[in-house]
């Protein structure tokens, strides 16, 4: 069994170390994580607590924007209970569970066809407790039945998938079922259909389309009409360009691309759909959106030539933003800059608007050095912040596919925003700086993973800087998930908080205090 990472890099995307391991490509882990959601616990979920009463299960999902552990159990009705980094306790309706699985992975079919929702899941031939041993000598493939989809999330899985192996897994479904695998845990990447394919060893197929209302990102484009002879079906890369059909043309249809490929793949153009499903919002999150139309906003945008490919994306991702906070009255709009160009547009506040922004501007030959640039916008923003009546949150966005140039340069001026902030007395809930990487290029993860946690570490720890990597393995980057980001840093008071549990009246605490006193002076006699 593979040697688990160290403490110090679990904040990282598990699938960054996972990628990298060859072995892990070849043979899998015995252990792993299965999406599930509510009280849902699959059958081959791994306890760590068993009790006459009660059986919890080690769970992790998004809590903030960040990877979060907690417990699931059958017996919770709204999901895992995950706590975040001040110690607040959450109740997250999606998650997943550590479950004993070998091989859980799509494939594509040379002869037969299966029904829909067809997934190879494995588990434990007996029953694991803390003690038991795991081995991949231990575990078979199971019957796993799949839900159906909501209607309006329904996913489109076209015929000519097929499980690894020799299992094929009822779809009906039932009162026990629980969610399908989306792809990105689980599939074949993408560009390794695409070389086997190339050698005639694969037909073409669809991944699934993963269900939209939820908190994780996905990188499943939605139901396309791809039945025209030309267009690549939505998952898969083709080796040339694809014809939309006439019908799906024009403005209810823009064209948009999926994560690129690297340099020497040819890039895939697909038909996407202008106006994503509406953003599901709970009531907290509904509270958070409040305050953050409040916010002033202003974003930064990479325009050097390796974000070339991903501008399309950055446009409808921008434009799908300015959609939900435009509905707002309060929302005062964002002000634009690019990296390489001197004009700054100012309150932009509609789809139009960014679309024009994005059409008359093109990206440069020059070289990702941003501290200039940076340093500005956070002078500018340094007024609004460091009044004594200040109340009015700052929200910094930077898209950018790599690491700075001069990324220590970049690093001392956050440094020296940051200490002019403590040294105003300005509440850290007053800013946030989000630094989003878009793109395929996974050695640029670290690095600015790295380069947030020697912000937080020189700077106290008061997380003001959030690094966020859009990859395969994490999904696109669009307007739902750049919203999920800005409402989980955004703060709002503790008495319009529906998670934040009550406070006591100060005669209970310190009745309260007085009995563990009392308690602690008896243990020492």
């Amino acid at each position: 069994m593979t040697r688990p990472p160290r403490a110090s890099h679990w904040h990282y995307d598990w699938q960054e170390d996972m990628y990298d391991s060859e072995a892990i490509r070849e043979s899998g882990l015995p252990l792993a994580w299965v999406p599930t959601r509510g009280n849902h616990i699959p059958p081959c979920a791994v306890p760590i607590c068993e009790g006459p009463n009660v059986q919890l299960f080690l769970a992790r999902g998004l809590v903030e924007d960040e990877t979060e552990l907690g417990t699931a159990s059958p017996l919770s009705a709204g999901g895992a209970r995950l706590s975040d980094n001040y110690g607040r306790s959450h109740l997250v309706p999606e998650y997943e569970v550590l479950s004993g699985a070998s091989s859980l992975r799509w494939h594509l079919p040379t002869t037969s066809q299966i029904q829909q929702g067809t997934v190879v899941v494995s588990q434990q031939t007996h029953p694991i407790t803390m003690n038991t041993q795991l081995s991949v000598a231990d575990l078979e493939f199971p019957r796993m039945p799949l839900p159906r989809p909501p209607p309006q999330d329904r996913g489109a899985v076209e015929p000519g998938l097929r499980p690894v192996r020799r299992t094929v897994v009822d779809t009906r479904p039932s009162d026990t079922d629980f969610p399908s695998v989306p792809p990105w845990k689980f599939g074949i990447r993408g560009r390794e259909i695409t070389k086997a394919r190339d050698r005639g060893e694969v037909e073409p197929g669809l991944h699934p389309v993963r269900p939209s209302n939820t908190d994780f990102p996905s990188m499943a484009p939605q139901k396309l009409g791809t039945q025209d002879r030309g267009v690549p079906k939505a998952g898969l890369p083709s080796s040339k360009p694809a014809v939309a059909p006439k019908s799906k043309r024009g403005k209810q249809n823009p064209i948009a691309t999926l994560p690129s490929p690297p340099s020497d793949e040819v890039v895939d153009w697909v038909e996407v759909q202008k106006h994503e499903p509406p953003l599901s919002l709970n009531k907290r999150e509904r509270a958070q959106l409040k305050h953050l139309v409040q916010s002033k906003c202003a974003i930064l945008i990479d325009d050097t030539r390796s974000m070339e490919q991903r501008w399309p994306q950055a446009r409808e991702a921008l434009a799908g933003m300015a959609d939900i906070l435009s509905v707002n009255d309060e929302w005062a709009g964002a002000d634009v800059r690019f990296l390489h160009h001197a004009e700054t547009p100012r309150n932009i506040k509609t789809r139009h608007e960014f679309e024009h922004i994005f059409s008359s501007v093109t990206t440069c030959e020059e070289n990702k050095v941003m501290a200039p640039k940076v340093t500005q916008m956070l002078e500018d923003c340094l007024p609004l912040v460091k009044g004594e009546t200040s109340t009015k949150p700052v929200v910094l966005l930077i898209f950018t596919d790599g690491v700075a140039a001069d990324t220590k340069e970049l690093l001392n001026a956050i440094l020296r925003f940051f200490q002019k902030l403590k040294e105003g007395n300005v509440e850290p809930n007053l800013f946030r700086l989000h630094i989003l990487q878009m793109g395929e290029d996974r050695k640029v993860v670290r690095p600015l993973h790295e380069f947030r946690d020697q912000v937080v570490k020189r700077d106290g720890g008061r997380y003001m800087l959030n690094v966020v990597s859009f990859h395969p393995g994490r999904g696109l980057l669009n307007a739902q998930n750049i919203m999920r980001i800005l409402l989980a840093a955004t703060h709002i008071p503790r008495d319009e908080d529906p998670d934040a549990l009550p406070m006591l009246p100060p005669e209970v605490i310190k009745a309260q205090m007085l009995e563990l006193e009392g308690i602690r002076h008896m243990s020492d006699r």
